[in-house]
């Protein structure tokens, strides 16, 4: 018939509705921080002894966690940003950098003076013609060299690491660092303030939600029926007061 409406349209006003409540919904999720799994681990290496590894963490790694310290962790462990900024220093100053290994000269310099302690032994033996006692006793002397430097080639032994401050074992600090920085607020604000905005933003968001739905005349088949049947109701329930009103009024 040419006077009912089409079903198109409703169905074109839902689509545009459920469009612009997806839409609301991006704009108002808040977005976490990336990087927290990193901040974590810089974290621990600091538990450990009270420093940390910069050769353990990439630069990037070691700036986010500088950029996620949150006002818990500077208050119950104030050296933690400061071993951060060493870190990220040294790895700046090539200290992580592999270095070529020494064993090579080491051998270099083996096999040089091997030469040099033959053409002694050798020299010694020259001159055994003259003195034959004396040329004998030479090349043992040679033979047995004294070793009074450290070789090359060899590793230095790692000074003993710090002792752990005493702020690092506080119960605080691991409370503060099994807190996800993405979930926790950077600021210092109150957890109630923060769900108060939440909530804010909730109503917000059904508020707009019941605008677009008024906006666009959209409602369920099934709405009319039951604000007819609420209105009823409400008439019924009405009369029946007044006439109880007037019974109490009137004593009959």
């Amino acid at each position: 018939m040419s006077g009912s409406p089409s079903p198109v349209r409703p169905l074109r006003r839902a689509r545009s509705a459920v469009a612009l409540v997806l839409g609301a919904l991006v704009l108002l999720a808040p977005v976490a921080p990336a990087h927290a799994d990193a901040f974590e681990d810089v974290y621990k290496d600091f538990q450990k002894d009270g420093a940390i590894n910069p050769c353990s963490f990439s630069a990037a790694e070691l700036k986010e966690a500088r950029d996620n310290v949150t006002p818990d962790i500077e208050q119950y462990a104030p050296d933690f940003p400061a071993a951060v900024t060493l870190a990220i220093e040294s790895r700046a100053n090539g200290n992580c950098a592999k270095k070529p290994s020494s064993g090579g000269g080491g051998d270099a310099g083996a096999g040089a003076a091997a030469p040099a302690t033959a053409g002694g032994g050798s020299s010694g033996s020259g001159g055994s013609g003259a003195a034959p006692a004396t040329g004998g006793e030479q090349p043992s002397a040679a033979a047995t060299p004294a070793p009074t430097a450290t070789p090359q080639g060899a590793t230095p032994q790692p000074d003993p690491a710090p002792a752990p401050p005493q702020a690092a074992a506080d119960g605080a600090i691991k409370q503060a660092a099994q807190a996800d920085p993405a979930s926790g607020n950077s600021d210092g604000l109150p957890a109630a303030v923060v769900g108060l905005g939440v909530l804010s933003a909730f109503l917000a968001l059904l508020g707009l939600v019941w605008l677009i739905a008024r906006a666009l005349a959209w409602e369920p088949a099934s709405w009319p029926r039951l604000r007819h049947a609420c209105q009823e109701a409400g008439w019924r329930m009405s009369g029946t007061w007044a006439d109880f009103t007037d019974w109490v009024r009137l004593g009959r």
